[in-house]
């Protein structure tokens, strides 16, 4: 009976999750669209953005709140509590220090991805910015969203577009990564963690083809416009400048790659380390096949901070083999408060640099150069 308890939770979570994939899949599709909106119509981009961020924000409240309800279903309340108590703090300082240089590490990859299109950006610059669109991110505060911050802040006197299309290029990139790492993860080590082979396999697929779309989308997509639209140079111009920014030279794209999977693979480590702080020291083929598909999980938009879907899938990865499922809970609880505690230093420099400001000024300016359109359009 408890075999047969046990098989029916996870087929329901397998369901679950690929639910999660299928909408996931769907939302990234309209968020994709959504920045190639911002960067070939800035203007007009920011009032529609604006209507729809309260929208997008009640729905991944929402998602979040139903995905944490079937986690508490699992578990037992008192049992979480003593788990929550048995975490060391000195793992919980460690897993936020950890977290944290992963971010620095990563906006020096961003800083590095700006160099190839000579953007010229200071390290620092890049780190503050990069922080401030955490803050944005994970608070859900401005006009628009975090990573259209960034590269609003270090778009001073630049080209605009230009800027903004290396933080897509950059979001893109870490998700090839991580995928790849998943992939391979999948394959070398299927043997070793008590996941379907079918499932593993498919993992393994589906970073392959995020893998495949960074060289092979750029060109899908610039051939697919010039036949749309063979006679709008302007917008082919744009997307010869938004593809420009994802690199395929070998040697660029082995650097930016390396320093990518070094994030990537401490964040795993602290995810070890976390695991250690709960009483459990978890197999590193485990980890390196599920944290990859985990953090692809949760970078889907459909929630907030990836809250409920992160710790449906630590169930589904771990418990109850090597996890029960207060412990995974716990593990998402830990790395929540990582991701908060580092974005809330970004609101800090924020507030210190004042470079808010530049939303402010996006979010005025914008209205009226809308208005000012619409009304030499009447008048035309």
């Amino acid at each position: 009976m408890p075999g047969t308890e046990l098989a029916s939770k996870r087929i329901c979570l397998s369901l679950e999750l690929l639910c999660i994939v299928l909408t996931g899949l769907k939302a990234c599709i309209y968020t994709f669209s959504e920045h190639i909106f911002v960067l070939l119509q800035p203007h007009s981009a920011c009032r529609t953005l604006f209507s729809t961020m309260k929208v997008s924000a009640l729905i991944k409240l929402l998602v979040s709140i139903v995905m944490l309800s079937a986690v508490f279903y699992l578990v037992d309340l008192s049992e979480l509590k003593n788990t929550f108590l048995s975490i060391p703090p000195r793992i919980a300082l460690l897993v936020v220090l950890g977290f944290t240089l992963s971010q620095v590490i990563s906006a020096y990859k961003w800083w590095m991805m700006l160099q190839m299109v000579n953007l010229k950006v200071s390290r620092s610059e890049a780190v503050k910015a990069y922080f401030i669109g955490m803050y944005i991110n994970c608070f859900g505060f401005g006009v628009v969203g975090g990573d259209v911050t960034r590269g609003l802040i270090v778009s001073k006197g630049k080209p605009r577009g230009l800027t903004l299309a290396t933080v897509i290029a950059d979001r893109v990139h870490g998700l090839a990564v991580l995928a790849l790492i998943g992939a391979i993860g999948a394959v070398l080590f299927s043997a070793s963690v008590e996941v379907d082979n079918a499932l593993l396999y498919l993992l393994a697929v589906i970073g392959i083809a995020i893998v495949a779309c960074w060289f092979l989308g750029p060109r899908a997509t610039s051939r697919l416009a010039a036949i749309l639209r063979s006679q709008d140079t302007k917008l082919q111009e744009q997307l010869k400048s938004l593809w420009s920014t994802f690199p395929t030279r070998l040697w660029p794209l082995i650097v930016i790659s390396a320093v990518s999977a070094a994030v990537h693979f401490l964040q795993i480590g602290l995810h070890y380390l976390m695991g250690l702080g709960l009483g459990v020291e978890i197999s590193w083929a485990a980890l390196f096949v599920a944290i990859p598909f985990v953090s692809i999980l949760t970078s889907l938009p459909i929630s907030w901070n990836g809250l409920g879907v992160r710790e449906n899938a630590y169930i589904f990865f771990f418990a109850p083999l090597i996890l029960t499922a207060e412990q995974a809970l716990a593990f998402g609880a830990l790395w929540l408060f990582a991701v908060t505690i580092a974005s809330a230093g970004g609101g800090v420099i924020a507030l210190l640099t004042k470079d808010l400001s530049v939303l402010q000024e996006q979010s005025e300016a914008a209205p009226a150069s809308i208005s000012a359109s619409a009304s030499c359009e009447r008048k035309c």
